[in-house]
């Protein structure tokens, strides 16, 4: 069985969120 990766540091979703584009409203 493969072990789930850990999470991402708060720093990497923040990035991620903010490299990510706006949903639309």
């Amino acid at each position: 069985w493969r072990c789930p990766p850990p999470p991402p540091p708060r720093s990497s979703v923040a990035a991620s969120l903010l490299a990510a584009p706006p949903a639309p409203a």
